[in-house]
């Protein structure tokens, strides 16, 4: 299984595509998105070595699928904001669990 794709640059270009049953111009955007991923080879000397790949994804959008994209990603950012916020709860949980470790350890020690 490979390992996820993280987005590192977003670019795009603008131009038109032709229906050329009409000979109309329509305009439409490319984006493209540049991602990297861990990769893994071995040496010469049999050693494994980790580094990363970057490759580049291109995708064509017409106007609406724009505004479609951009609301998707609207939600994206509300349950990743819910996410964050649940983390704080945890870390805070994870952080008082490991005060009380260390207290409990610190009076195994005494004794």
């Amino acid at each position: 299984m490979d390992a996820a794709k993280r987005v590192i640059q977003v670019f795009s270009n603008t131009n038109f595509s032709v229906n050329y049953d009409d000979s109309s111009l329509h305009p439409q955007v490319e984006l493209i998105l540049l991602t990297q991923q861990i990769k893994y080879d071995v040496d010469a000397k049999g050693k494994i070595k980790k580094g990363w790949k970057v490759e580049e994804a291109r995708f064509l959008l017409a106007p609406e699928n724009i505004d479609q994209l951009i609301g998707q990603l609207k939600l994206l950012r509300v349950g990743v904001d819910r996410y964050k916020d649940l983390s704080t709860s945890i870390n805070t949980l994870v952080a008082a669990a490991a005060e009380e470790q260390k207290k409990e350890k610190a009076e195994d020690t005494k004794e």
